[in-house]
């Protein structure tokens, strides 16, 4: 038989392999999690760097303030008054720009002078806007034979992430490599050490786990050398998207229609994608399920939205549900690693009571091609080695020995963070308790 090394099986995207995995890496449900969805989404890419930025254009049109003392009087027709906006909210508007105020009175913006505009009443009565009003600037207009001043440039939010480098230890002595897992692979006939199989599937636990739950920080360790954490699903919606707490206190739904009419308008707000997975823990799936029973649809797909390969198959491959509630589909897939008593669902933990909205598919850039919503990143290495995963054998009894002693150490090492681009429309939703 052969010697199947972990660092060589492919990871395959298409579901319809998936079996094969099944058998060695789905053994146990503690360990599944985001890298699982990752790979069968095939949303795995390269970089060459331990820190890989990405950059999105911010609002061409934004709205203004006015300060709390800054509304203007009776403006009367044909006449002229002062807005004074919020601090560095004048830098949103131009000269020769339309204001549109909450109620929809129009008004002309003649000049700016920093956070104070001067703004004409080009209507037949009177035109007042109230202190603290909200004003948009939709459009602009110049005089015959004028010239429009220069606009704004919008501005470009700036984001990044870091790898983590993951590495799991384990070492079996020569009476333990008599515990060996058999597989067979391409009509051949492997064999790899059981403590090895479970080390790796701890190293793949633990990746998971800091896909959701890490955040972009550095500890020190006792030698004085920074350890890198990788910012995970939970801090980019924290940080960047869209979050709702439920209001609904009453026991054991904690969650009722209404709450996720907020939840859908705020992501409508942050112009979101009508369709996209939801990842809950189990005390969120079944309050959903609860709230909106009779709509749910097993493996129901609208589009594409589950990577390449079968979708349909993928779906149920995951357990989803489907509905579409407030003009946006969902595609439920409520996730064992929310619900591990050792991490995740410890006592207090929020992730049973959470849901995130992650948009499916890609995301278009400026120079027309498009890049996924959310993938891993692990690090290009030399000598065709891959940052994924890295099986290092160290012992007497290695495939090349290393010392002398009668023990088999395995040391599984990756170099990998998550990425999302756009996190502004990621959404959270979280039971009231």
């Amino acid at each position: 038989m052969a010697n199947l090394r972990l660092s060589t099986i492919p990871f395959y995207t298409d579901i319809q392999k998936r079996e094969i995995l099944n058998k060695y890496i789905d053994s146990e449900n503690q360990f599944k999690g985001i890298v699982d969805l990752l790979e069968m989404m095939g949303a795995y890419t390269p970089t060459d760097n331990k820190e890989f930025f990405n950059y999105t254009l911010d609002n061409v049109f934004q709205s203004a303030t006015a300060t709390s003392s800054g509304g203007t009087g009776a403006i009367a027709s044909e006449g002229t008054g002062t807005l004074t906006l919020t601090s560095t909210h004048g830098l949103r508007a131009k000269v020769g720009d339309f204001l549109v105020t909450p109620a929809g009175d129009v008004a002309y913006v003649k000049a700016i002078s920093g956070d104070a505009l001067t703004i004409y009443n080009p209507n037949d009565g009177a035109l007042t806007i109230a202190n603290s009003a909200v004003v948009t600037f939709p459009t602009s207009g110049v005089a015959e034979g004028s010239n429009a001043t220069e606009m704004a440039v919008p501005s470009i939010t700036k984001r990044s992430n870091t790898l983590q480098y993951f590495e799991t230890y384990t070492e079996s002595s020569d009476v333990a490599l008599g515990s060996k897992v058999e597989l067979d692979f391409q009509g051949q006939t492997h064999f790899f050490q059981l403590q090895s199989h479970i080390a790796f599937l701890r190293h793949r636990a633990i990746i998971g786990n800091a896909f959701l739950m890490g955040k972009k920080i550095e500890g020190v360790d006792a030698a004085g050398n920074k350890v890198p954490m990788t910012r995970g699903l939970n801090a980019y919606v924290d940080e960047f998207g869209v979050t709702t707490n439920a209001s609904n206190s009453s026991a054991p739904v904690y969650l009722d229609k209404a709450d996720w009419r907020t939840f859908s308008r705020a992501l409508d707000a942050a112009k979101s994608p009508d369709e996209g997975h939801l990842w809950c823990g189990g005390d969120m799936a079944s309050s959903i399920e609860d709230v909106f029973t009779g709509i749910l649809a097993a493996g129901g797909v609208k589009y594409d939205a589950f990577g390449k390969g079968n979708s349909k198959q993928k779906a149920i491959d995951m357990g989803v549900q489907s509905f579409t509630i407030y003009d946006r589909t969902y595609h439920k897939s409520k996730l064992a690693a929310f619900e591990n008593a050792g991490t995740t669902s410890a006592a207090g933990s929020i992730y049973p009571d959470i849901g995130y909205f992650v948009p499916s598919g890609e995301i278009n850039t400026v120079d027309g091609t498009s890049v996924p919503r959310i993938q891993g990143r692990y690090l290009n290495l030399p000598n065709g080695l891959s940052g994924r995963y890295m099986e290092i054998e160290t012992g007497g009894l290695a495939e090349t020995p290393t010392d002398r002693t009668a023990v088999l150490g395995y040391t599984h090492r990756s170099l990998e963070g998550l990425e999302i681009n756009s996190p502004s429309h990621f959404g959270k939703i979280k039971l009231s308790a």
